[in-house]
């Protein structure tokens, strides 16, 4: 009984985050149109919580794709200090608790 209120805890935590970013962020970049244009800018990588190069060939470039690093983290970047964003700091603490108490009983890494 205290693994599913530990897993659902977990998913409603989860759903939390997920909705606190915008959802351009979760997609992947997708170049249109076979036009052979370069284009170079930045996608947010939410495995790294960071915005990364990213270059593409297309007419245009849809999705998760920015011009500058800035305008990807302004929109996408999650904070994790204690001082820019005091909610998410203690979140993201109570989650790695969670998932390594999980990963105790279950011996399977989260």
């Amino acid at each position: 009984m205290k693994f599913l209120a530990i897993v659902s805890l977990i998913v409603i935590l989860i759903g939390i985050v997920l909705a606190q970013t915008d959802p351009i962020c979760r997609l992947e970049p997708i170049p249109i149109g076979q036009c052979g244009d370069s284009f170079v800018g930045y996608t947010y990588s939410t495995i790294r919580n960071r915005c990364v190069n990213f270059a593409g060939r297309g007419c245009s470039i849809t999705g998760n794709f920015f011009n500058s690093r800035n305008e990807c983290e302004d929109l996408c970047k999650e904070f994790n200090s204690l001082r820019e964003a005091p909610f998410t700091y203690f979140f993201d603490r109570a989650v790695e608790r969670i998932q390594d108490i999980i990963s105790s009983y279950t011996m399977i890494p989260l």
